[in-house]
């Protein structure tokens, strides 16, 4: 498990890490951590989907949330948590779909110069 030190945050589960991170859609379309700690690595998988690798592995994930930020008004979509492997592969896969389509909403290439953030509540104990 996690091998770091972490501020108080009181939960009434035991051991629970939050990491936050910030992510910049630079303009080859490449995503670049612009700020957060605990991440290893993002990765754009195809159009709309990123992987978010972790630095260490977690015994659950109680939580997981992440919001698009246009620098402009040019483009809007919404994010959401695909899948996790945080025990495992410690990976957390988001996407973001674009909410004007009228049937099924797309998956949405993130345009250059903007942004996404995401909060993972993470477990580091199998302890009640």
């Amino acid at each position: 498990m996690a091998n770091r030190r972490f501020q108080n945050v009181q939960a009434l589960n035991r051991e629970v890490k939050l990491i936050a991170g910030r992510v910049s859609i630079g303009g080859s379309g490449a995503p670049t951590l612009a700020d957060g700690l605990g991440i290893a690595s993002v990765a754009r998988n195809e159009a709309g989907k990123y992987t978010v690798t972790l630095d260490d592995k977690y015994t659950g994930l109680l939580f997981a949330s992440c919001q698009f930020h246009a620098l402009a008004e040019t483009q809007f979509c919404v994010g959401r948590v695909l899948s996790h492997t945080v025990t495992s592969t410690k990976t957390v896969v988001l996407e973001f779909r674009n909410l004007d389509d009228d049937a099924t909403p797309a998956l949405e290439e993130l345009l250059a110069n903007t942004e996404f953030t995401f909060l993972l509540a993470l477990r580091n104990s199998s302890v009640e």
